[in-house]
């Protein structure tokens, strides 16, 4: 069985997000496997083959890096659907993804998509029409002539099917449990020693939920006027969305560092007292899964699917408002030391029992032999029955 993941972008091009994160992690173990071949496309694809070392192969993007736009992609993809037995597409929208879809049904070979929550409503409902003419002209047709289309949450699995979608399967993200294991802290490298602080740590992108975070902020400073904590903001803003909030840093004891990655990311989260991702909408959230994975508890909101904080008291899930938000803030931060370190190991602990990224390998591969056994994929899995990390 030789599978070929097409990727918009890929480590270490880790400045696009938590699609990069996810699709790294998940070519690591899967290719420990099976032979899984990646094709995506870089501003610096130099520096994309050099860490794929010879297990992928990245093709310069020109122009509109975000989308991925490469001249030099198009005939090498061609010839690679052809070779391979089935094609893993990850996201939709972007131009490598989109081709290889197009160049999917061409060839009639089998193809998966992951949807990576381009399809969650409150998403839609940006640049909503924009999106309805592709989505109806491109992104839809294609779609549907997939074997199977992958989703990481239930909730996303019931937007799915009320789109219209049948061939579904919902395999969630991990975490990798061999480089938090690894990881061995050093002194405080970022925020000063004895601070309580909030750590948003992702792309500063509006469905980020940022505007609601430095409102409920602004109302914890007033609430909170000894000033024993700060509010960390980590990570690219490509939009310039975080430009347009002429925030006062220093006046509001707020530290803002651009998007750090691998150690340095795991020193950050080390040196946080709380990891806060206030999202509108996320398929999933690595930084979640990465925070708890660390010991941290985690205020996050219903716009993710991360439920479970709530059912095992495993930290905050809230409604996205400055309100919930604010109440989450004041809550963790007047709990004690003990009450905060126990929460954060029974996250941690349930992080690595059910959410390593070995274990949803094998899933992947399971499911690519069951669309491999199964002529066009045409009898799928059946549903999960309930929200299975």
């Amino acid at each position: 069985m030789k599978c070929l993941y097409v990727n918009t972008h890929f480590a270490p091009d880790y400045e696009f997000g938590g699609v990069v994160e996810s699709a790294s992690k998940i070519h690591k173990y899967i290719q420990r496997l099976m032979p899984f071949f990646v094709v995506c496309v870089s501003k610096n694809s130099a520096a994309v083959n050099s860490y794929l070392c010879g297990c992928g192969i990245c093709f310069p993007s020109i122009f509109f890096h975000r989308i991925g736009f490469s001249v030099a992609l198009i005939s090498p993809l061609w010839k690679l659907i052809r070779e391979h037995d089935l094609i893993a597409v990850n996201g939709i929208f972007t131009f490598p993804v989109t081709l290889a879809q197009l160049f999917a049904v061409l060839q009639k070979k089998p193809f998966i998509v992951s949807v990576r929550g381009g399809l969650e409503p409150w998403r839609l409902q940006q640049k909503k029409y924009r999106k309805a003419i592709f989505n109806k002209l491109i992104a839809f047709p294609l779609l549907r002539k997939a074997s199977c289309i992958h989703v990481t949450s239930d909730d996303e699995y019931s937007n799915l099917l009320n789109l219209g979608f049948t061939k579904l399967k919902l395999i969630s993200n991990g975490i990798d449990n061999e480089l938090i294991e690894s990881f061995t802290p050093k002194k405080n490298c970022f925020f000063p020693e004895g601070k309580f602080v909030f750590l948003f740590l992702s792309r500063t992108d509006k469905e980020k939920g940022l505007d609601i975070l430095l409102r409920a902020y602004a109302r914890f400073v007033k609430a909170n006027p000894v000033q024993e904590y700060v509010l960390a903001i980590v990570g690219p803003d490509h939009q310039g969305y975080l430009a347009q909030m002429n925030i006062e840093y220093e006046k509001n004891n707020i530290y803002r560092l651009e998007g750090v990655y691998g150690e340095k990311k795991f020193q950050i989260i080390h040196e946080s007292s709380c990891v806060i991702l206030p999202s509108y909408s996320e398929n999933f959230g690595n930084i979640v899964a990465e925070g708890m994975g660390m010991a941290k508890p985690v205020i996050t909101t219903t716009g993710t699917p991360w439920h479970v904080l709530k059912e095992k008291k495993l930290g905050f899930y809230v409604e996205p408002t400055v309100e919930e938000i604010f109440f989450a803030m004041q809550s963790i931060y007047h709990l004690s030391d003990s009450e905060r370190d126990s929460m954060g190991q029974e996250s941690r602990r349930y992080i690595f029992e059910n959410m390593s990224w070995a274990g949803k390998a094998i899933r992947f591969t399971d499911l690519f032999a069951s669309i491999l056994n199964t002529q066009h994929g045409a009898e799928l899995i059946e549903r999960q029955p309930n929200w299975k990390f």
